[in-house]
């Protein structure tokens, strides 16, 4: 009967987290397409505001991010190619599939 009772109590509380995050996209687009119309002004300097706080002051955590992925690739890659000889490519291969994939 634990086990019930822990399955439940995560459930629920994934439950709770995504009506948490539905309850705060619907008072986004409210605040954004409803509220001007409604005498409710955009605060244009707070979203900018926030969109530095979750954009610029993200960067050293996603440069962290991306170094790990690149590593892991690397080495990954270097294994495979030690196969064939071609262990000199391992360096471009990581770049090039790193730039593509960050600029989609």
């Amino acid at each position: 009967m634990e086990l019930a009772t822990q399955i439940g109590g995560s459930v629920l509380d994934g439950l709770a987290y995504l009506g948490a995050l539905a309850n705060l996209g619907i008072r986004a687009a409210y605040f954004t397409f409803v509220g001007p119309f409604r005498g409710r002004p955009f605060r244009f300097q707070r979203a900018i505001s926030q969109s530095m706080q979750v954009g610029v002051h993200a960067l050293p955590i996603l440069s962290l991010i991306t170094f790990f992925i690149g590593l892991i690739l690397a080495l990954q890659s270097a294994y495979e190619l030690r196969k064939f000889g071609a262990i000199n490519i391992v360096g471009s291969a990581v770049a090039i599939s790193m730039t593509r994939e960050l600029g989609r």
